[in-house]
């Protein structure tokens, strides 16, 4: 709900120090109007909180808690669906919290885990500090791969706000560093107790299905059981059936949809994928969407051994549909893999390239990078 990159953070430093009469926070709609404020367009200036009467209290996955100021003086407890807010923006932001914001975004990570952890330990820090302090310690530790430490921060998350907005990334991401653990039945469990929270709106349990069934699909491929992967499919296209054209579910669409054609080519159905992946290809404008569907062809290319046509579909993801992390670092890492398998003329220098370029943008300990620098160990 936050922007929380550094430009902006140096930015409200200077109002910080220009304006101690700061009061409190701002909350905008999903439809763009403000809470209890005269806001005008999207960029709150000074005088927008030096006048708000808002105090946010609590962000859960369900409501937005906040007290507002009446005329009579007094505060009054009230709450929002978090549905219908588009973000949050606090005030004042503390030193030590732009500090940290800083370095992360500096890629000073070391620093940055040192800084956040401070703040998350910090009981007299607002309650949004220490929450978000522990969500960039997570993500900074999956960017390196250190799967046991999201796992535990992620943890350490829920217990001190177990009603956390991040709930639902939280089992998501504990969920998946226990499967790339090998810790299936961990994983497993993460994913089954998001669907279990009362209240979770249904795109997120709907993706906590998913999760699932890709643990399913993923299981059969490892094991080479063709049944397990056919479960799969069939669960792929009834939460498809039930995601329809709503676009509150357009992500678990989409997931549902790309993971159809990955378990036909898992099946060996290659003619029948290759013409499921060109057809979302053809009709989508989503670069999301597009991502996905060129990297499920070249996978299609790949077990045929049309290397040259594989590298084509995965460079196009690369240069032209970069938006989706998991999806880019996917084609970064198998672009460079195909052209390690063709072998023409100059293709060490560029399987080398891209798998630098993977390991630089998403970290050697994950998944993607992890095969990165196998590939870069291989060609030197």
């Amino acid at each position: 709900m936050r922007s929380l990159r550094a430009g902006s953070i140096l930015a409200i430093a200077v109002l910080l120090v220009a304006s101690p009469a700061l009061a409190g926070d701002l909350i905008q709609k999903t439809d763009g109007t403000w809470m209890a404020a005269k806001v005008k367009g999207d960029r709150p200036d000074i005088s927008d909180y030096e006048n708000s009467l808002t105090v946010v209290l609590a962000e859960n996955y369900d409501y937005v808690i906040f007290s507002l100021k009446v005329p009579s003086g007094k505060a009054m407890r009230q709450k929002i669906e978090t549905s219908l807010v588009k973000k949050v923006n606090y005030w004042p932001i503390p030193k030590a919290w732009s500090d940290a914001a800083s370095a992360m975004d500096e890629g000073r990570y070391d620093e940055a885990l040192k800084r956040f952890d401070t703040i998350a330990q910090n009981r007299g820090a607002r309650f949004w500090m220490r929450m978000y302090a522990l969500r960039n310690i997570a993500k900074i530790y999956k960017n390196r791969g250190r799967h046991k430490d999201v796992i535990a921060v992620n943890q350490r998350l829920l217990q001190m706000f177990p009603k956390s907005r991040y709930l639902p990334e939280a089992k998501i991401e504990t969920g998946l560093a226990y499967m790339y653990l090998g810790d299936l039945a961990s994983a497993r469990a993460a994913f089954a107790s998001l669907q279990r929270v009362s209240g979770l709106p249904a795109g997120k349990k709907m993706l906590a299905r998913y999760w699932l069934i890709y643990l399913k699909q993923r299981q059969g491929e490892l094991a080479g059981n063709k049944a397990l992967v056919t479960q799969a499919l069939g669960e792929y296209r009834d939460l498809l059936g039930t995601a329809g054209e709503d676009p509150k579910l357009k992500e678990v669409a989409v997931l549902a949809r790309l993971g159809i054609g990955d378990c036909l080519v898992a099946l060996g159905k290659y003619a029948e994928a290759l013409d499921f992946f060109q057809k979302i290809a053809d009709s989508s404008e989503d670069k999301t969407v597009l991502a996905g569907a060129f990297n499920g062809l070249g996978r299609c290319y790949f077990e045929q051994r049309k290397y040259k046509e594989a590298l084509v579909s995965y460079l196009r993801t690369v240069i032209l549909y970069d938006v989706k992390p998991r999806e880019t670092a996917r084609a970064l890492y198998n672009a460079g893999w195909m052209f390690e398998l063709l072998q023409g003329k100059g293709w060490k220098e560029r399987s080398r390239q891209l798998y630098a370029e993977c390991i630089r943008r998403f970290g050697a300990g994950t998944q993607w990078g992890k095969l990165a620098q196998e590939g870069l160990n291989r060609i030197r």
